[in-house]
């Protein structure tokens, strides 16, 4: 009975680290952007579309979905899948070169630059939430849950309707969630977040 009842214990002090895991990088993204829009574009400090990218975006996804995530569960770079070896840095190289020519077009080709900060934006969005999503948020699920194919569909359904709720039912689930499945699979497969990054970048750029 005793055994039990600190099973259910440990359990419900997981449920309650996820939950943790969960708010506190998402209320902290939407505090830093707030913060710098105001910043941005009510006293108008910053002018530059990049710099302003950076500023509104940037910083706010690396501080709320990388470090944040990473402080809380005591994770390492290795274990995430950021790790120092040739296999990844060649992977890293092929992501940083394709995602780099894709800036440059952008730049080249328009009037405005904006394309080209999108495109920037973009990098940002798919480095934090993959770093969050399937090496951070995943990792954990799946320790909590023992199951990897649980913890993968756990990530779906909260990367779906926590972080992507706009579009409709439909998108969620004929595109977005079978798009984190996805990532996902792939990440479990090669233990390293440079093709999803890639993937999840290049997806948010086309579509």
């Amino acid at each position: 009975m005793i055994i039990l009842r600190d099973k259910a214990q440990e359990f419900l002090k997981d449920i309650i680290d996820i939950v943790i895991l969960v708010c506190v990088p998402a209320m902290a993204l939407l505090f830093f952007i707030l913060i710098n829009y105001i910043i941005i574009f009510k006293i108008g400090i910053v002018k530059n579309i990049y710099c302003q990218i950076i500023f509104m975006y940037g910083i706010p996804i690396i501080i709320s979905l990388c470090l944040i995530p990473i402080k809380l569960t005591s994770s390492s770079f290795s274990q995430i899948g950021i790790c120092f070896n040739s296999k990844v840095y060649q992977n890293i190289i092929v992501c940083i070169g394709t995602l780099i020519l894709i800036i440059i077009y952008f730049y080249e080709n328009s009037l405005d630059k904006l394309e080209g900060g999108y495109v920037l934006q973009f990098i940002f969005v798919g480095i934090g939430e993959e770093i969050f999503f399937r090496a951070i948020l995943y990792n954990q699920l799946k320790r909590v849950c023992r199951s990897e194919i649980t913890a993968i569909l756990i990530v779906a359904v909260i990367f779906g309707y926590l972080f992507h709720s706009d579009g409709g039912i439909w998108a969620l689930l004929l595109i977005r969630m079978p798009l984190s499945i996805i990532f996902s699979l792939i990440y479990r497969k090669t233990k390293s977040l440079s093709i999803p990054i890639l993937l999840h970048a290049i997806y948010d750029i086309l579509v």
